[in-house]
């Protein structure tokens, strides 16, 4: 481990992303009483695509105000407090207590609230909508830790295990169901508008594990280090100090910016393509092809369940255990890919699994003929699932950090301001305004980075239609 590691930060980071995505998979796995709720109603059969367009795009629209909100500006602060000098470290606690206040509507609908369906699509697509600006907030994680690849790294874990455990609960669902249609999630209420669901008991718990995730994320993080203006051990230290309007920290609170956003994303451009790459190509075919392809063994009395209704849920287990197993990788310095070229070209290269899996026992009329048997296709799987969580785990980590400023990005206003001409230290001057300058750069990079992560995951699941 580097110098100055705290295990600590580490499982916060690794809460902080367990929270983050919490959210989308407890939409998704609430699916069946979804629709069983909606029954009978214009929403049934659209509730599944109404969840995907208004949590993508409430996330992407959130996402694209903070990117634009925080490239070529200055500071506009001359305080050393870490909210102030660090609006990311806002963003992260509104986000949080925005997150828990999603899920506390959530449990009072679930368990106070019967109504008719059109009033609890309304309220039910309104706190996905919430939820999706919660999580968009929550990424500012990664601009916080934007200098602490280790801590970023264990975000993205975090969002793994959130994944895992998802397909976990879905695996177990299947394998204790009797009849298929005894599924039970979260949120919904039950077929009838004066009754709880059956097993609301249950689907209440798992809102208030959410909601007390998001408590004790918000709670902890003053245990995470801040890339401007924190020490590892949490304790605050000032960033830009203003008691004295002659040190240099004074003055770097006056001239310290951003570098503009065309800037920004040129010198991420690689690590930004690979990105949306990684994340268009796994969600183009995963769900959306993966869980349409069926065993090749015909189902019959003796066939075992495995390969019949068992069958999916390992799929999503492949994919979830590759994918954490893919964002730990890169917090093993082997593992990690500093070149953004490099990165790029193997996410290019991910591109072949889209034949790949079309040559899997896919439902008629297919595209390629049959090649692959089972365990060659839930391996396709594990393998797509690693290199998705790797690729993205590694921009995630390395991205918001390769920034750099031009030389005399900041020389020209440090030159034409008189309080500077005069002050004695016009090294320490121009050091503090470049270290400033430098680290507001960097986290701008990282909402670049969650920016466009988002437009792949949109663009893969609008590409999925061409694979249903």
């Amino acid at each position: 481990m580097t110098a100055g590691f705290s295990w600590r930060a580490y499982a916060v980071a690794l809460g902080v992303g367990v929270t983050a995505l919490a959210a989308f998979n407890t939409w998704i796995t609430a699916l069946p009483l979804f629709e069983r709720r909606l029954a009978g109603t214009a929403y049934a059969a659209t509730i599944e695509a109404w969840i995907s367009l208004v949590y993508n795009w409430a996330n992407l629209a959130t996402l694209a105000v903070v990117a634009a909100a925080g490239t070529g500006t200055r500071t506009g602060t001359r305080t050393g407090t870490r909210s102030r000098s660090n609006p990311a470290a806002v963003r992260l606690r509104l986000g949080l207590a925005l997150h828990a206040l999603v899920f506390a509507a959530a449990l009072v609908l679930v368990l106070a609230l019967p109504v008719s369906g059109a009033v609890f699509f309304a309220a039910a697509l309104g706190l996905v909508a919430l939820s999706a600006v919660a999580a968009a907030l929550i990424a500012a994680v990664y601009a916080v830790l934007v200098l602490y690849p280790l801590y970023a790294q264990a975000v993205s874990t975090g969002c793994g295990v959130a994944g895992l455990f998802a397909a976990a609960v879905s695996l177990a669902v299947a394998l204790a169901k009797t009849p298929p249609s005894s599924v039970s999630s979260s949120f919904v209420p039950s077929e009838s508008e004066s009754e709880p669901v059956p097993g609301a008991g249950h689907d209440a718990s798992v809102d208030a594990t959410i909601i007390g995730l998001a408590v004790v994320s918000y709670a902890c993080l003053r245990f995470l280090p801040d890339s401007a203006n924190d020490s590892l051990d949490g304790e605050s230290r000032p960033l830009l100090s203003s008691s004295d309007p002659e040190t240099p920290d004074a003055v770097a609170s006056k001239h310290a910016k951003t570098l503009p956003l065309k800037q920004i994303w040129w010198q991420v451009k690689e690590f930004s393509l690979a990105i949306i790459l990684d994340f268009t190509v796994t969600l183009a075919v995963f769900p959306a092809l993966t869980a349409s392809i069926k065993s090749v063994r015909p189902p019959s009395a003796d066939t075992p369940r495995f390969f019949t209704d068992l069958f999916v849920p390992f799929m999503f287990i492949s994919f979830n255990v590759g994918d954490l197993l893919g964002k730990m990788l890169p917090g093993l310095p082997f593992f990690a890919i500093h070149s953004p070229q490099k990165t790029l070209l193997f996410s290019i290269a991910r591109t072949a699994f889209i034949p790949l899996l079309l040559s899997c026992n896919v439902p008629k009329p297919s595209v390629l003929p049959t090649i692959f048997g089972d365990f060659t296709f839930l391996f396709l799987v594990l393998v797509m699932g690693i290199t998705n969580g790797w690729i993205g785990s590694n921009v995630l980590m390395l991205a918001g950090g390769s920034i750099v400023l031009p030389p005399g990005y900041v020389d020209s206003d440090l030159i034409a301001d008189g309080d500077v001409a005069a002050n004695a230290h016009v090294n320490a001057v121009g050091d503090a305004v470049e270290h400033v300058s430098l680290s507001l750069s960097q986290r701008a990079a990282a909402d670049v980075i969650i920016f466009v992560m988002t437009l792949g995951l949109a663009i893969g699941g609008a590409c999925s239609m061409f694979f249903v």
